[in-house]
């Protein structure tokens, strides 16, 4: 962008900001000196520069949004002012503890992992109530699953893009580090196919088994000692190339698991050592995440889309018999996008939808829903978590932060 007094100076948005003063025979990068109006770890500008405004009558003052967020200018790009008291996190996954009360915590785009308390709000003035669970040397990275060890021992797991899994020992400073922790993403023997990871690798804790883990590569994976050794408990689930993009255990039963990978959902009974795949009677749509019942071990739930091929309609399908048909669920909802489906673990026979126009909720299998989005904004909701002891609903969103609704009184 050239400024609009000075035909000279141009501005090059990319991974940093480039400024020249020669019409753009030179450059050198803008000014990364950075204030910011809540207290933040942070050391200096975010980077990926996506856009650039120049007020046109004061070519003094300039807007940058970045992948950490807003900045703003009022000296041609020397310093800046980090406007970072706006709810704009995009988040990718949520999870739940069980601490009393109860915190979430999730991976976003860019920013990191992130923890809060659930009582958290966003008020003026007051220090922010959610912390960073690690920062890159950048002040930011690309957070996915990250939860804390059921055991309460202090332990947090979390990811990067592509299956860069770590397993943070207590008290471990919040940039990596040699001793903060250490790397546990699966590793490929010299003899065995190289692994393959999804942007957003599936990794989670087993409800069934401490110090169980499972993760998705092109493979079901499951660890007993925390993720310091995988070993393969399923043949290639893809149909030969991509990743696992959606894995969950049964919180009924330990040894039945789901996975999707492309158009393909597999499903084994046995804790992996057969596995079926159940695709046939679903739509060819890709696979965008799997579900299971916590009611019932033959139900399960699958979200499909077609949005890559221009088809916006929602594909949402339940099966009450481990996959071997398929009922249409999404009849009721909006004319988007279903991400993330969740049963209510309460036993109240709610199921919650998250699609790219909020949340939804239905008491009778999907036959009809009710939108549960009043306040709430229209926003891609990304995933869903229900803490059973107090009623609460967490949705977390792709660009507008994370969402808890009280839901006790739907039974």
């Amino acid at each position: 962008m050239v400024s609009p007094d000075d035909a000279d100076q141009v501005y090059v948005c990319g991974f940093r900001l480039m400024v020249s003063r020669d019409g753009g025979a030179t450059f050198e990068r803008g000014g990364e000196k950075v204030f910011r109006l809540l207290d933040h770890p942070g050391k200096g500008m975010h980077l990926d520069m996506h856009d650039l405004w120049i007020d046109p009558g004061n070519p003094d003052r300039i807007l940058l949004g970045t992948d950490g967020g807003l900045y703003e200018s009022r000296d041609r790009a020397k310093s800046w002012l980090h406007l970072n008291n706006l709810p704009i996190a995009e988040f990718y996954t949520v999870y739940l503890d069980r601490a009393k009360p109860f915190r979430i915590w999730g991976g976003t785009q860019d920013n990191a992992s992130l923890t809060g308390a659930s009582s958290a709000l966003l008020v003026d003035e007051k220090p922010d109530d959610w912390s960073y669970v690690y920062l890159d040397p950048w002040d930011g990275g690309d957070g996915f699953a990250t939860f804390p060890d059921p055991s309460g021992d202090g332990t947090v797991y979390y990811e990067h893009q592509n299956g860069d899994m770590r397993r943070k020992r207590p008290g471990a400073p919040l940039r990596w580090g040699r001793d903060s922790g250490r790397r546990i993403t699966p590793r490929a023997g010299k003899d065995g196919p190289k692994y393959r990871f999804a942007w957003n690798t599936p990794l989670f804790p087993s409800v069934h088994g401490e110090g169980v883990l499972y993760c998705g590569t092109q493979f079901a994976m499951r660890s007993t000692n925390r993720g310091d050794a995988w070993e393969r408990i399923s043949d290639d689930l893809t149909g030969g190339g991509g990743a696992i993009t959606t894995l969950v255990e049964s919180p009924v039963d330990a040894k039945r698991l789901i996975a999707g990978a492309g158009r393909r959902v597999s499903l084994t009974a046995d804790g992996g050592k057969t596995w079926t795949n159940v695709s046939e009677g679903l739509p060819r749509a890709s696979v965008q995440r799997v579900a299971a019942s916590s009611a019932e071990a033959a139900r399960v739930y699958v979200c499909l889309s077609r949005a890559g091929a221009g088809d916006h309609r929602p594909y949402l399908f339940r099966s009450e018999d481990f996959g071997a048909t398929w009922i249409v669920m999404a009849e009721g909802l909006p004319h988007a996008p279903v991400n993330v489906v969740l049963e209510d673990p309460r036993g109240t026979g709610w199921v919650f939808a998250g699609t790219d126009f909020g949340v939804y909720g239905s008491r009778d299998g999907g036959a009809t829903w009710a939108s549960l989005s009043r306040g709430f904004p229209t926003a891609p909701v990304m995933d869903l978590a229900l803490d059973a002891d107090s009623g609460t609903l967490v949705a977390v969103t792709h660009g507008l932060s994370a969402f808890a609704l009280d839901v006790k009184g739907l039974r």
